[in-house]
Order: structure tokens, then C-alpha cells, then sequence
């Protein structure tokens, strides 16, 4: 699956510390302080850990590139938006888990804690069993959904999602222990696995891809292997740093309230972050529509534009959290101030970054392509540049509304920047992308994401204006676990 940024926070403690939380132990207090300072400072670690994270997810693309040619690029950058969607929803339960495991953590109701692991981890196996059989026979009739060219570059998408499917239990494992470990205040041997995942897969892509010449299905071997190695190698630490969790694959025991209330917590992110999957689908499909050639461009140009807005995204989570500590204080005062150091340095990094990617866009695209043809190379450039040099002047958009979106979820109103982000993507980008394409040229469908970037600000800013944010309820620290909308974009 695709590989998750992990935001990291926190410190390793102890069972005998499980009434103090990993909030108090890993979380800055952010109601004292110049604001822009808090947030900045906040901000750097979990950039440093995105940063890694997307190097990750670069990795295997740049790889296919090399190698393989544009159709490697174009099959394995077409499957991100189908396998976001095929895991979406679990996803968003598992963050119920997480809200959950962090609760009990913090009450020192270690039993509980202790249940709700077993439950997970009883689900574990036939849940990615269930979706294995589900998910295998739909590969094809959804890359023909969304008008993957047949061919080779069809071929090499197959081949990828089939590959990444098998390795599921890796994947959901490896974020499962992650979560668990987080809710306990322990992010660095979360992180510390990580990095050894990333190490195995950019080690396994050069043994597989350029030694055996495995292309596509080595860049997938690598990337399941690497994280089924973190999983099980979290489950051995957690045995031995967490004995009272009793961790089995293979013992039952489940306890149906505890699902029934992780679920409940879970499932709107995860519905709402399958939802907007599918809208991704279709502007994949109207990208697909146009070659071979193009899809090489774009899924080039999207790993650009993932790693240009990870300062933003960063930014927006430590404004979610200085928020909400500071409503939680009551000092409305200083959300405010947070609120325009936030959209000042957002909109300042975006300007720099946009201007970085404009002069620098050709060069970072021809890292992920290689042919023989250096017309085909141009080709695929050019049609990066279309989309890079289309959406970064609007950057600033997309700063101050991932600001706005921050604020509101601090505030506790996390299901406005949700709808609005739907409301969005299904009425402006998807119909607006289309009639672009049909009344101009497939590359004005990129003008879809700035329109839909600006009505997304307009209606965020415009209910904060009406200050009802403010009598929202206070938002507890673990709940900011759900608070990070990975649809904003």
C-alpha cells in the first residue's frame, strides 16, 4: 500500500508511567511563547520525519524510471489512487484504535489497552485475508475504470497492485505496531523502524531492479519486504518491551464493544478518506485518458509536488495542535495570532518552494525518467511541467486554506474542513477538470486543483469569520490522532 507519513511526537514510557501522558511526556506546551515560534519549532520534527517518509515513497518511482522507461512510470503511478481507496477505510478505523489505545494509556487502564490489541491483532489476519480475495479479482476491472492504456504500462500496474496486495499484511502491520506503540508515548522505535524499512527497500531496489532487472515487481518486492521486516520486527520489540500485551497472530480474542467503539471513532476519517479516493480515481482517469506519455509526466510531477507542500502540511499539524492547547486554556487571543503566523510562514514557504520547483522542475523530472529516445524524455518532462508550473503559482491558496483547515480541527470542528474537501473535489476540481480538458487541452485540467484549492479557502476562512468555531467543544490532545485530513489536496 502506499507508504503513510507518520507524524512523530513523543517519548519512549515505561508500563509503571501509564498514568502520564504521552501528550504530557512528548508535546511542547504551546500556550506560552511567541506563536510563531511554537508552531515553527513544532513543525521541524515532523517535517524531518515527512521528509523521510517521501523519500520512501520516491524512491520506487525514481527506480521504475531509470529502468524501466516511462511505462514502468506510468503503470506504478497510476495504482497510488486505487490502493488508497482499496485501504482507506481500515485505515481510518485503525485511527479510531489509536484515539482509543491512547485514552486508556493516559488513565493507566492498561487492561483495557491490552484488550483492544488483542481485538486488533485477532482481526489482523482474517481481515487481510478477506481483502486479498475481495481486492485481487478487481485489479483489472478497476485500472480499466480508469482508463489505464493497455499495454505494457497496463501490464506493470497489475503487476504492482498484485504484488502490494499480497504484501498487506506487512503494510497493515507495520502501521498497526506503529500506532500501538505511539499511543503509549514511544515514537522513536516507530521511527527507528521506518528508517530500517526504507534502508531494506532502497537496498532491495538496486539488488532487484538494477541487478536482476526485475523492474516493477522488484520495486514492489523490495517496498513489502522492507515493511514486512519492521512488522515483525516491532512485534518482537513489543513482546519484550510490553509483555503485559500478550501479542499473538495466532491467539483469538476479541471483544466486541471495544471494536464496536474503535470503529465508531474511525469511520468517518475512513469513509471520508475513501470518498475522496474515488474522486482521485477519476481525475487519474481523465490523466490515464490522455497516454501513456502523459501519465509518465504526471506521476513524475506529483512526487514533486508531495515533497514541495510537506513544509505546509507539517506547519498545518503543529497549528492543529497549538490550537487546540490554547482553546483548551482558553486564550482565544493567541489562535488568532497562530492563525496569521501560520498562513504568514505557509504562505512564505509556498512562494519559496514554488519558485524552487519552477527553475528546477525540468532537472527533478528527468531524475525519475530514462530513455533511449530523448525525444520520449522531453515528452514526459513537458508534460510534467504542464501540471508543476500550472498549480505552483496557487500555492498560496493551498497554504492558507491547509491553515484554515488547522484552526478548525484544533477548534474541534473536524468534519467542516471534511465535507468542505468532498463538496470540493466532487463539484469543482472533477466536473471543472473535465470541461477544461473537453473545451481546451488536457493540461488546462490542472486550473481544476487551484479553483478547487479556492473555494475550499473561501469557505473555510469564511466560517472562521463567524466565530462559531469558538463554541465548538474543547478537543482532547489524543483525539488530534484523527484531526489530520489527508484529503486537503
Amino acid at each position: 500500500m502506499e507508504k503513510e507519513t507518520t507524524q512523530q511526537g513523543g517519548t519512549e514510557t515505561t508500563q509503571q508511567e501509564g498514568t502520564e501522558t504521552a501528550q504530557q511526556k512528548g508535546t511542547k506546551d504551546m500556550t506560552k511563547g511567541a506563536p510563531w515560534r511554537c508552531i515553527l519549532f513544532f513543525a521541524l520534527p515532523l517535517l524531518a520525519g515527512n521528509i523521510l517518509q517521501q523519500i520512501y515513497n520516491m524512491a520506487d518511482t525514481i527506480f521504475v524510471g531509470q529502468v524501466v522507461g516511462e511505462t514502468g512510470l506510468a503503470g506504478l503511478g497510476t495504482t497510488g489512487p486505487v490502493i488508497l481507496m482499496i485501504t482507506s477505510l481500515f485505515v481510518g478505523i485503525g485511527l479510531g484504535a489509536a484515539v482509543l489505545l491512547s485514552q486508556y494509556y493516559v488513565k493507566g487502564d492498561l487492561e483495557s489497552l491490552r484488550r483492544l490489541v488483542a481485538t486488533v491483532y485477532s482481526l489482523l489476519l482474517p481481515l487481510i485475508l478477506g481483502v486479498m480475495l475481495i481486492s485481487i479479482p478487481l485489479i483489472s476491472p478497476l485500472l480499466r475504470l480508469i482508463q489505464v492504456p493497455e499495454g505494457e504500462a497496463f501490464d506493470y500496474a497489475y503487476i504492482y497492485m498484485l504484488i502490494t496486495i499480497f504484501g498487506f499484511l506487512g503494510s497493515f502491520g507495520f502501521n498497526l505496531n506503529a500506532g500501538i506503540m505511539q499511543a503509549m508515548g514511544n515514537s522513536i522505535v516507530p521511527f527507528v523502524l521506518l528508517c530500517i524499512s526504507v534502508a531494506i527497500d532502497l537496498t532491495l531496489n538496486f539488488v532487484f531492479i538494477l541487478g536482476f532487472g526485475w523492474g516493477v515487481a522488484g520495486s514492489a518486492i523490495s517496498t513489502v519486504i522492507g515493511q514486512t521486516f519492521s512488522w515483525v520486527g516491532g512485534l518482537v520489540y513489543m513482546r519484550r518491551r510490553y509483555p503485559f500485551l500478550k501479542l499473538s497472530l495466532f491467539r483469538f480474542e476479541f471483544h466486541w464493544k471495544l471494536l464496536k467503539k474503535a470503529t465508531r471513532l474511525g469511520l468517518p476519517s475512513g469513509v471520508n478518506q475513501t470518498l475522496f479516493q474515488v474522486g482521485a480515481m477519476v481525475m487519474q482517469g481523465l490523466v490515464n485518458a490522455q497516454g501513456t506519455i502523459f501519465m509518465a509526466g504526471f506521476s513524475a510531477a506529483i512526487k514533486i509536488d508531495a515533497f514541495a507542500v510537506l513544509p505546509i502540511q507539517s506547519l498545518a499539524a503543529a497549528v492543529t495542535t497549538f490550537v487546540a492547547q490554547n482553546i483548551g486554556a482558553g486564550r482565544f487571543d493567541r489562535v488568532k495570532k497562530g492563525l496569521k503566523s501560520g498562513i504568514a510562514m505557509a504562505v512564505g514557504v509556498s512562494l519559496l518552494v514554488a519558485a524552487l520547483v519552477w527553475g528546477a522542475g525540468p532537472h527533478l523530472l528527468r531524475v525519475f525518467i530514462y530513455d533511449e529516445d530523448p525525444l520520449i524524455v522531453q515528452r514526459v518532462v513537458d508534460d510534467g511541467l504542464l501540471y508543476l508550473r500550472t498549480v505552483m503559482p496557487f500555492y498560496v491558496l493551498l497554504a492558507a486554506m491547509f491553515i484554515f483547515h488547522a484552526v478548525l480541527r484544533g477548534a474541534g470542528q473536524m468534519m467542516l474542513p471534511m465535507v468542505t474537501t468532498l463538496i470540493c473535489l466532487y463539484v469543482v476540481r472533477v466536473p471543472l477538470a473535465r470541461l477544461l480538458t473537453a473545451t481546451y487541452s488536457p493540461g488546462h485540467m490542472f486550473y481544476a486543483f487551484a479553483a478547487d484549492w479556492a473555494v475550499g479557502l473561501l469557505v473555510a476562512a469564511a466560517y472562521f469569520a463567524t466565530g462559531r468555531w469558538k463554541k465548538k467543544r474543547l478537543v482532547e490532545a489524543h483525539e488530534l490522532l484523527l484531526m489530520q485530513a489527508p484529503g486537503d489536496m
